[in-house]
């Protein structure tokens, strides 16, 4: 869930403090933020810390034998899933051989890893006890990490507090799109409302942070290329 804060006021007195939690904040609106209409100026920030394009799964310490009284039972190496294969022409997401210990995004290292190379990392899931399910949980894992996690910092024009422009309204949460012509390759995609500064006197000095972003299609191609390159 995503928490929301809301305070109730009486006679200038703070009279409850309520804390809800929502699927999610915010709508998907359409409202488009874009370079010299109400988009004044834009920060990029590319997070690389958790990349990962390929994830070694461990689950919970094998159980052995040989337990005493104080220390029982005893636990040796993590679970993995060497002895789980995946395979796109039966249906499932990659392909994963047997014997391999981790599973990968290959899309996701050419266009994030050196020379196209894997970005290796590491995930434990202390309390899975099944193989398949270790593989199920660390692609899903990979999903969240295979790909930089980018936020853009945009000071813009609330455009909603002018006469006749109440279409452009945005709350925190909204997903709303980005286009950005000035920069090469240029920024066109899709990207959460993470935080919102209002300016009540000033509509020209708000402040934006998006993050979650998703690049268009035609966007995540030029980057790959320029990567390549």
């Amino acid at each position: 869930g995503e928490l929301r804060f809301r305070l109730s006021v009486t006679g200038g007195t703070i009279t409850g403090r309520t804390v809800d939690i929502l699927t999610r904040r915010g709508s998907v609106t359409g409202k488009r933020f874009e370079y010299r209409k109400d988009m004044i100026g834009i920060v990029q920030t590319v997070d690389t810390t958790n990349l990962a394009t390929a994830l070694i799964g461990r689950g919970k310490g094998v159980e052995l034998e040989g337990g005493t009284e104080t220390y029982d039972p005893v636990y040796g190496r993590r679970l993995n899933f060497a002895d789980v294969e995946w395979s796109t022409s039966s249906g499932d997401p990659v392909d994963k051989p047997m014997g391999q210990q981790w599973v990968g995004d290959e899309t996701a290292a050419a266009a994030y890893g050196p020379a196209g190379r894997h970005v290796f990392g590491f995930v434990n899931f202390d309390d899975c006890t099944d193989a398949e399910e270790l593989l199920a949980l660390t692609y899903a894992e990979l999903q969240k990490r295979k790909e930089p996690q980018i936020t853009y910092d945009m000071t813009v024009l609330m455009l909603e507090s002018i006469s006749g422009y109440g279409h452009e309204s945005v709350r925190l949460g909204d997903t709303v799109n980005v286009i950005n012509a000035a920069v090469s390759p240029a920024v066109t995609g899709q990207a959460r409302i993470i935080r919102l500064d209002r300016n009540l006197v000033d509509p020209t000095d708000c402040n934006v942070v998006l993050g979650n972003y998703i690049p268009s299609s035609a966007d995540m191609i030029k980057r790959m290329q320029v990567q390549q390159r």
